[in-house]
């Protein structure tokens, strides 16, 4: 199972990256994706045959 692969992995860094002591590790930072979110004014109507009643 990949899922337990990849958690057996993480401890084993984990306990070697603790052993040496090494405690202050630096990660690559990562640019943020711009990212936005629009709305229509209208509404889209997804299914037009079934009417709902409420």
């Amino acid at each position: 199972n990949l899922t337990e692969f990849n958690t057996a992995h993480n401890k084993r860094i984990s306990t070697l990256t603790i052993e040496e002591g090494n405690l202050d590790i630096q990660r690559p930072k990562r640019k943020r994706k711009n990212s936005r979110v629009t709305f229509n004014e209208e509404d889209e109507v997804i299914n037009p045959g079934r009417v709902i009643s409420r």
